[in-house]
């Protein structure tokens, strides 16, 4: 993903506006990924845990999905 540089100095360790972290338009394109690749690997999935879960991010060759517990997660 590409990373807009900052528009303006923020001090460490506060919030900073999404705008000035990341274009917008890319970020919606990383989340329409994200959905459909989710949709099809929850496919896959027996069906109490894919009404249960939900792909959240690919980060680093990994499959991240959050769960409505953490039960599920286990």
């Amino acid at each position: 993903m590409q990373r807009n540089p900052p528009s303006r100095s923020h001090p460490r360790g506060t919030l900073v506006p999404i705008a000035d972290c990341i274009a917008l338009d890319t970020l919606a394109a990383r989340a329409r990924v994200l959905d459909l690749l989710d949709g099809r690997l929850r496919h896959h999935l027996p069906e109490t845990l894919a009404r249960e879960c939900r792909l959240a991010d690919l980060r680093n060759g990994r499959l991240v999905f959050i769960t409505t517990s953490s039960t599920w997660a286990t």
